[in-house]
């Protein structure tokens, strides 16, 4: 999932420094130095657990009025940990990230 990820954020031509972690996958120590080792960029994991609930509820008192702005809201999302890219794993993820788009090129045909 991480060089998905990565092929993911090329495509959009993301230029963010840093990436919000969400979910299950995002209480994982080990899983989220992965991503921000293949992506090369920060993985900030916020102190609210259940953070897409807290989102579709943060939109729903902007929507009613209990909130005055998405940075009122957004002031609430603090980080609670992160994971800075480790330079020699992300030149190791690199080369394998090369194999992971020629075997996904070979097998896109499968797909369509």
């Amino acid at each position: 999932m991480g060089y998905t990820l990565r092929e993911k954020l090329e495509e959009m031509q993301m230029e963010n420094e840093q990436i919000i972690s969400l979910g299950g996958a995002s209480k994982s120590n080990v899983w989220n130095q992965i991503k921000a080792d293949i992506c090369g960029k920060k993985i900030v994991i916020l102190e609210a657990e259940e953070s897409t609930s807290l989102g579709a509820a943060i939109l729903g008192a902007l929507a009613v009025g209990d909130l005055c702005s998405m940075e009122t809201a957004a002031e609430r999302m603090r980080a609670k940990k992160s994971y800075t890219p480790i330079t020699e794993n992300t030149a190791l993820y690199e080369a394998e990230y090369e194999k992971f788009r020629k075997i996904c090129g070979l097998i896109a045909s499968v797909y369509e």
